[in-house]
């Protein structure tokens, strides 16, 4: 199906699945993760084969649930116990979501200073005069609601937080 818009003669029916469609994301993502949690367990990387694929929990050495308490002493981390003990194996799912997790923390902070550099540089070197609190504020609201608008919107969720 061909398509016609605004911006272009023809847009092929591809390019508007991805916005069209709320679901299609959700499911590319979850078989690009399926996919390469099955990559990661029949490669073996990270030590994953004989591991459960999908597993909230750590595992150590001899397939078990991993005890952190065997590695530590009076609170505080002992290499010695640790090398008697066992390396930390997670399952494919956990290592994708850690990282995934640390990717996007990371590409968090990249994203911002990209984006906003000037306005940080220029904030953060430039002598502020003006009150700070007072510049980043929003307009001010008109200071007369009249009082059966305020009444409408405030009964009722007084009322659903007291029922609750």
């Amino acid at each position: 199906m061909v398509v016609r818009n605004e911006y272009c003669d023809v847009v092929p029916d591809l390019l508007l699945d991805h916005s069209s469609d709320p679901l299609l994301s959700v499911t590319a993502w979850s078989c690009s993760e399926l996919i390469l949690k099955m990559l990661h367990s029949v490669t073996n990387t990270f030590f994953t084969a004989h591991l459960p694929m999908s597993a909230h929990v750590s595992f150590d050495n001899t397939g078990m649930s991993y005890d952190p308490t065997a590695i530590v002493t009076n609170g505080t981390f002992d290499p010695e116990k640790y090398r008697g003990y066992s390396p930390l194996y997670m399952s494919a799912a956990l290592s994708m979501t850690y990282g995934v997790s640390f990717a996007a923390s990371t590409a968090v902070f990249v994203h911002t200073f990209r984006m906003s550099y000037i306005y940080i540089l220029t904030q953060t070197l430039e002598v502020r005069t003006d009150d700070l609190p007072c510049s980043v504020a929003p307009p001010r609201y008109p200071s007369q609601i009249p009082k059966h608008i305020e009444g409408r919107t405030r009964c009722p969720f007084t009322l659903d937080a007291v029922l609750r």
